[in-house]
């Protein structure tokens, strides 16, 4: 079974979204000065990379058609963004010491809930199949 990941799931919006919560957070924190601006916008930026690769890796095609195979598919992605996150995390402390702690925190957390409120409040259309069809989604 091939998958058609635009029109099953919202995903590249939840990536867009997640990419301009983190530049307003960063804008609205540029008040308070750019090291702040810049922290807020690499905080934002790791959770929109990791789960850019999470994504891209959860709905790779599938080498079987098995579900044991795309569960382990989706815990592969799963546990890749969180080495992503947790390494670039330990990146930031090591090998910044001028950074905004409360700027990247925020950051951090705005992109985290935008992850979450926008597929909340998004339709996904699941076309049931018609009598006669085998209810696979193909490309085409």
């Amino acid at each position: 079974m091939t998958r058609k990941a635009n029109n099953r799931l919202p995903i590249k919006h939840i990536l867009f979204a997640q990419a301009g919560v983190t530049l307003v957070v960063a804008l609205v924190l540029a008040l308070h000065g750019r090291v702040a601006a810049y922290s807020a916008l690499t905080g934002g930026l790791i959770f929109v990379v990791a789960n850019a690769y999470a994504a891209w890796r959860a709905f790779a095609p599938l080498p079987m058609e098995s579900a044991e195979g795309a569960l382990a598919n989706l815990y592969r992605a799963e546990f890749g963004k969180l080495v992503i996150i947790a390494s670039l995390f330990i990146a930031v402390f090591a090998g910044w010491e001028g950074v905004n702690i409360f700027a990247f925190l925020a950051g951090s957390i705005a992109t985290m809930v935008a992850g979450v409120i926008v597929p909340a409040c998004q339709r996904v259309h699941v076309n049931a199949p018609q009598k006669g069809e085998t209810g696979t989604i193909t490309d085409g």
